[in-house]
């Protein structure tokens, strides 16, 4: 078992957004949840930690507070 950490908690500043990159869709789907996926499909995977920025922790908090193998933190 092993425990994941996926890097969240950028600004977007040089992508020209007003928003993180990290929650730009592709397909439909914002980018980080490509990595959450692959991670979350481990049945090695003990927790996954996301690093969040500031800005976005309570968007993220809101989504997985009911998730026990997702924590959130701000970095």
């Amino acid at each position: 078992m092993f425990d994941c950490v996926i890097l969240c908690a950028g600004i977007g500043s040089r992508t020209n957004l007003n928003y993180n990159k990290i929650l730009y869709e592709v397909n439909n789907k914002p980018i980080y949840k490509y990595s959450l996926e692959v991670m979350d499909s481990i049945e090695e995977v003990n927790k996954i930690i996301l690093v969040v920025n500031e800005n976005d922790y309570d968007y993220f908090k809101s989504l997985y507070q009911d998730n026990p193998k997702i924590l959130i933190t701000i970095g």
